[in-house]
């Protein structure tokens, strides 16, 4: 699924950012004129099976230019020095993990049309978010468009339905996602910022204050990675579904 491999690149990015701080232009692929257009009319499909020399299929291309603008708005670079880390090199799997077990869930539940609703609304969610995080990195995003994206990435997220007190919800259950991280408490506050910023550019066209998105990126990934791990042993319930999953339903 697109949005899940878009996810991981960017959640990789992001992770490994925090580590190595933003790609000095002149180290990154990104700004190298090597004559990119949207001229494509196939792409290629390379497929190994049971240890067999891989196999190589050209598609045709069927989408529209403006659909493979879309596609191809990834705004992210990876430093391979930071992947190296002891800490990527942990965290890496766990964003693979996560991705992996969304997307099965999603095909098994959404595309396959399984009898649970409840899991799969919950699925519908997860991947909505995912695709709202990735509009957070576009390259053609002013940084209101990336903070309001950000938030409703979150409230998608975090929240089954809309009520009032939506900022102390995020801030409380990205605490439960994080517990253990050091410095949660920074990340909690990002997220809230973002979260008021959004009704501040909502309501007044401008935030109110400069606000740390990537910090807000980061708790995202991780929040992702802690509600996919629980996934393994939840019991599908028909409402609350993320309240339930958290253990946060009584919250307020």
């Amino acid at each position: 699924m697109e949005v899940c491999d878009v996810s991981q690149l960017l959640m990789l990015h992001t992770l490994s950012r925090e580590i190595a701080g933003p790609l000095d232009r002149y180290r990154s692929s990104a700004f190298v004129n090597n004559f990119e257009t949207l001229d494509i009319a196939h792409y290629l499909i390379g497929e190994g099976i049971r240890g067999q020399p891989i196999e190589t299929r050209r598609v045709p291309m069927n989408v529209s230019a403006l659909d493979l603008a879309r596609l191809s708005d990834v705004s992210a670079s990876l430093s391979t020095e930071a992947l190296t880390t002891s800490r990527m090199k942990r965290l890496q799997p766990q964003v693979t993990r996560a991705l992996n077990a969304i997307e099965r869930g999603y095909f098994l539940h959404v595309n396959l049309s399984s009898s649970s609703k409840a899991q799969s609304r919950l699925y519908r969610r997860l991947v909505t978010a995912l695709d709202w995080f990735r509009q957070s990195f576009s390259a053609r995003a002013n940084e209101a468009e990336a903070i309001v994206a950000l938030a409703v990435a979150f409230e998608t997220l975090l929240t089954d339905q809309y009520a009032s007190g939506i900022a102390k919800r995020l801030r409380r259950r990205v605490g439960i996602c994080m517990k253990g991280v050091p410095g949660v408490s920074a990340y909690q506050d990002s997220v809230e910022a973002i979260y008021c910023a959004r009704s501040s550019i909502v309501h007044n066209g401008k935030p109110n204050h400069g606000i740390e998105i990537h910090r807000g990126q980061v708790a995202f990934t991780r929040c992702v990675c802690a509600i996919a791990e629980r996934l393994k042993i939840w019991i599908p319930v028909p409402t609350n579904a993320m309240g339930d999953l958290l253990g946060d339903v009584g919250g307020s």
